[in-house]
């Protein structure tokens, strides 16, 4: 819950003195020369506060501030930024960005400073076109006045990038982390939010919150529990998990006692006997029991299936005991039949047997017929064979396979870590390249840094095998399906 009687948005004001000097360095650094500066931190630790806070420090230049809240397409973001750096209504829109800002200083006589937020969503070209407008300029600018971009982002983002373009020859890059607080820093930050709070209070909380925690957004939304809430929430929970038990229980004894087997009475036949205890005559209409004679069609019937021969060995058997037994006479009337009969009798136990047999030979046959097999076009055959818990580095993805191949061809041309597969977006092809084969995320990240010229002007990042590999059947699904539909 949130203390309702803290101003949250005048907690905002309090800045640390840790944010000001960084906020000081800042606008030293924009005052200087021409950057493309990263500014980035875990979330909630006041980048976008301190960018606010510069602004207001740097009112003498012509600041454009944006906020991303999605991907941008390059193109997009060029034209946006030249709308706001128009100085009349017949600004050309595809000129050069570099143009559009040098005009804009003319006009204005005004350094430009472009802050944008959420940086994340830029794609690397319109990264890179900013970058090469900040080096544009400086070529061509004669005044002492300045172009600037602020980029405000998480720092597993920020971090590969600048790396990647500061070892670029004058690469006019610069970098400034926003660290967590200290546990002295937090608690001044505290009493300064928390006005209401004891000292004991705020000191037990911030002992609570883990280091990496300490952040300014964690801590203007601080509350201890009360100990009466707690505990009522403990007996509500328990009362809770009490009667879900018992319907629980209930409901699986109403299965328990609707699922039991229900045993029908079987009919027991009754065997009429007559005074002299001598079998009912058999009549010639009804079905004939398996004789003595039985035998010697079973062991003439050699060519019979293997299965058809296992059924008939308990019939066998059951004769043998017949044969056995001197005190049951063998009726007179079964003399009258013929072997055509008994062959018949025994035809109908072996012919359900064989038949099931030869049905379920077909079946099986028929089977792998109807199976269709997945013809592949890049690599996906090696990459769905990879475990779903391990990772790769994702390079980039391309609606044209001729661009993946540029890129593709920046690395050295028998390269067996990279691998391509191809998905679906928009209904169109999406050609996907990936790069190594790395146990977890945190391997697959330690690699892009120590190997930073490896991927240059690239920005990849982890991608797991079991997101990769559900890409790979959703894509394969849809082109059976696309295919069925032709035909």
């Amino acid at each position: 819950m949130v203390d309702e009687r803290i101003n949250r948005q005048g907690s905002m004001d309090v800045v640390l003195n840790v944010q000001e000097q960084l906020i000081s360095r800042i606008a030293l650094a924009c005052k200087d020369s021409n950057k493309m500066t990263f500014l980035h931190g875990i979330s909630g630790v006041g980048k976008s506060h301190i960018a606010n806070r510069l602004q207001d420090s740097l009112s003498a230049s012509l600041v454009i501030s944006m906020s991303l809240k999605s991907t941008i397409e390059p193109e997009q973001l060029k034209q946006q930024l030249i709308c706001e750096l128009v100085t009349d209504e017949l600004t050309d829109l595809n000129q050069p960005i570099a143009k559009a800002v040098y005009r804009a200083i003319e006009h204005h006589h005004q350094s430009v400073l472009v802050v944008i937020d959420n940086a994340e969503f830029i794609a690397n070209q319109g990264l890179s076109a900013l970058w090469q407008a900040i080096h544009e300029f400086s070529r061509v600018n004669q005044s002492n006045l300045t172009f600037n971009v602020l980029l405000i982002g998480d720092t597993k983002w920020a971090k590969p990038l600048h790396h990647g373009l500061k070892n670029k020859s004058d690469s006019r890059v610069a970098e400034f982390l926003v660290p967590t607080l200290t546990k002295q820093q937090a608690t001044d930050f505290m009493m300064s939010v928390h006005a209401d709070w004891s000292d004991q209070k705020i000191q037990q909380f911030v002992n609570k919150v883990p280091l990496e925690y300490l952040i300014p957004k964690q801590l203007i939304y601080a509350q201890l529990p009360n100990n009466k809430k707690a505990k009522f929430k403990v007996f509500l929970f328990l009362g809770a998990m009490i009667t879900f038990l018992a319907i629980a229980a209930t409901a699986v004894a109403f299965y328990l006692r609707t699922s039991e087997p229900v045993i029908e009475p079987v009919e027991i036949p009754q065997v009429q006997f007559d005074a002299t205890n001598q079998k009912k005559p058999i009549e010639l209409n009804e079905e004939l029991p398996l004789n003595r004679d039985d035998k010697v069609l079973i062991d003439s019937e050699a060519q019979l299936p293997s299965d058809s021969q296992q059924l008939l060995e308990p019939v066998t058997e059951l004769q043998k005991t017949e044969e056995s037994s001197s005190t049951i006479e063998r009726p007179t009337k079964i003399e009258a039949v013929d072997d055509t009969s008994a062959i018949k009798a025994k035809a109908s136990i072996v012919e359900p047997s064989v038949k099931s047999k030869i049905v379920n030979t077909e079946q099986n046959d028929a089977t792998p017929q109807t199976q269709s097999t997945v013809t592949y076009l890049h690599d996906e055959q090696k990459l769905l064979k990879i475990e779903v818990g391990r990772y790769s580095l994702m390079l980039g993805g391309f609606s044209q396979f001729e661009s993946l191949e540029s890129v593709k061809s920046s690395f050295s041309a028998t390269d067996e870590k990279l691998k391509v597969y191809q998905t679906i977006r928009d209904s169109k092809p999406w050609y996907v390249l990936l790069y190594g084969d790395f146990s977890t995320s945190v391997e697959a990240n330690n690699y892009v840094d120590n190997n930073l010229p490896t991927f240059e002007k690239m920005s990849p990042w982890a991608k797991s095998f079991q997101s990769i590999r559900e890409e790979i059947n959703v894509t394969t699904r849809q082109l059976e399906n696309n295919d069925n539909d032709n035909n």
